[in-house]
């Protein structure tokens, strides 16, 4: 199954409800 770039529209849906990057987890851990 090959991974197909999504549209903007499907990326205005999905983005929402994808978790924060793994950086921006790791400030507010340091700044919290």
């Amino acid at each position: 199954m090959k991974f197909r770039p999504l549209t903007d529209e499907q990326w205005r849906y999905i983005e929402p409800l994808l978790p924060p990057p793994r950086a921006e987890e790791g400030k507010q851990a340091q700044s919290g």
